[in-house]
């Protein structure tokens, strides 16, 4: 198992890193940009930035556990899948449970582009998926 992970750490040391700089960027919204800002980006900041890059350190972490299962995924279509069943079912479906929490379609908006920054950011071929349907010789 130790040397499971250790393996999965040096083959994911970009999801690591991009989780690292999610968190990062977390913080700082909290303690600084929320109370700095004000009008629109103030807005931005308070209801849909945590939105926009939760996507990237949940695909990262999606992405290190599978490889623990030794499961490679590259595939634009399945990020696109996990990242958007997410967003529903936090904004949906937990709403369900926990009646203080607030459903916002713009949040769905906000976890589709971030769904879409964190395959620029790893570069998956979304065209090239699409066409060649994850075909070796493409």
């Amino acid at each position: 198992m130790k040397t499971g992970f250790i393996n999965a750490v040096r083959q994911n040391k970009h999801e690591l890193i991009c989780a690292a700089a999610v968190t990062v960027a977390y913080m700082l919204n909290k303690l600084i940009f929320i109370n700095i800002t004000s009008g629109d980006w103030g807005y931005f900041f308070r209801c849909y930035f945590n939105d926009l890059i939760c996507p990237i350190f949940f695909l990262s972490y999606c992405k290190f556990i599978f490889s623990l299962a030794k499961i490679r995924i590259n595939n634009y279509f399945i990020f696109l899948g996990i990242g958007m069943a997410a967003g529903f079912a936090w904004e949906y479906v937990i709403p369900l449970f926990k009646h203080n929490s607030i459903s916002d379609p713009y949040d769905l908006l906000c976890y589709f582009v971030g769904t879409h920054i964190y395959c620029l950011i790893h570069r998956l071929p979304l065209i090239k998926a699409a066409v060649c349907n994850e075909v070796r010789h493409c």
